[in-house]
């Protein structure tokens, strides 16, 4: 039983510091190496991301969905760990938030990601359509721009889902019965004859 409660404390040390990476960058927007925008998780979630200098109306900015429910997810697991009675069942309720939390993440990110550099790639990206030398220049120099512009998900994002993973394994381990216990029935009764 000693174990299953090391696997238990593990994983709930997993979920915490998976809500605390919620405070690095997660993604980050740049052009020519020149940050533009940087958002940790917590940033997402808000709708509050930094800006570098550049003017953005605040209706803009919508919190990330995905973010939030990742977050009450990890916590509700936390908490589960800690209000459900048996190790197994806190285990449980550790793995199934891990797993819910990263497909949220998961997906969520990947999905914000996509739109963005489908939006760069649908400005930057216009057919030639003929017409002027002028209008030839601006295109030439939207693909330019549009080569320039990095979208990056950072590592705190990705540590992120590591940890919780770990915690998903942790609740894992906590369904396993320890090696090397035998149960009472298994005991031999007769006196070791």
């Amino acid at each position: 039983m000693t174990l299953n409660i090391s696997w238990i404390w593990a994983a709930r040390i997993a979920k915490v510091l998976a809500l605390l990476l919620f405070l690095l960058p997660w993604v980050a927007v740049s052009c020519n190496g020149q940050p533009l925008i940087e958002a940790t998780g917590y940033q997402l979630a808000t709708g509050a991301p930094e800006v570098a200098d550049i003017p953005v109306p605040k209706e803009k900015l919508e919190a990330a969905w995905w973010a939030i429910a990742g977050a009450v997810v990890i916590a509700l697991g936390l908490v589960g760990s800690f209000a459900l009675k048996g190790v197994k069942n806190a285990g449980r309720a550790v793995l199934v938030s891990s797993v819910l939390a990263i497909a949220l993440l998961g997906g969520g990110m990947g999905q914000m990601v996509g739109q963005m550099r489908g939006a760069i790639e649908k400005e930057t990206g216009k057919p030639d359509k003929g017409g002027s030398e002028m209008e030839a220049l601006e295109r030439q120099l939207s693909q330019m721009m549009g080569q320039a512009i990095r979208v990056e998900i950072k590592n705190g994002f990705w540590l992120t889902l590591v940890f919780l993973a770990a915690a998903g394994a942790c609740g894992v381990a906590t369904q396993v019965p320890p090696r090397g216990r035998r149960s009472e029935a298994a005991v031999d009764n007769t006196g070791g004859a």
